[in-house]
């Protein structure tokens, strides 16, 4: 009604008026609608707020969920890069793996490992019996050299070799 007045002006005006019964109450229902307007205002800031803190405790929720994932992802990736290289180290079985103790190893920035080899080279010289010859699971190493007198296997036969050998095993003995 009065949004752009003076207040030194209203009040001076004011005091010189008097109100009908009619201006009264065109004041009480103007009143009454800011009243009513103010409870509106209170009421949608009120399911606003409650918006805002659902919103923030799924985004709290959210978070947990994320990091926790993460962790345990990151898990998975020491495990496996660990498991790499113990197996290259010469670890006899993975399963040892349990009984070190991975609190100094993480993972940097990029996601590489950081004290894997030093954690492997400490069990080695701590649990030696964890750790067998030369890392790998296969062996570079030659077969042993057959012994002299040793019958020749079948299959490292030439046809003429195992046609005189067949001959040799099938011919009577007196």
């Amino acid at each position: 009604m009065t949004d752009n007045v003076d207040p030194a002006v209203l009040e001076s005006a004011l005091k010189n008026k008097t109100f009908t019964y009619d201006d009264l109450r065109e004041m009480r229902a103007e009143a009454a609608s800011y009243r009513v307007g103010k409870k509106d205002a209170e009421t949608k800031l009120a399911e606003a707020q409650a918006k805002l803190d659902r919103a923030a405790g799924e985004i709290a929720a959210g978070n947990e969920k994320l990091t926790a994932s993460e962790k345990a992802a990151n898990d998975r990736l020491i495990h496996a890069e660990l498991k790499a290289i113990a197996v290259k180290a010469g670890l006899v079985d993975v399963d040892g793996l349990k009984l070190l103790d991975l609190s100094g190893v993480s993972l940097d920035k990029d996601g590489n490992l950081v004290g894997g080899d030093a954690l492997i080279e400490a069990a080695k010289k701590s649990k030696p019996y964890l750790f067998g010859g030369a890392g790998g699971t296969g062996s570079t190493e030659k077969p042993p050299a057959k012994k002299a007198g040793e019958p020749k296997n079948a299959k490292d036969m030439t046809a003429d070799e195992y046609r005189a050998a067949r001959a040799d095993l099938t011919r009577v003995r007196r």
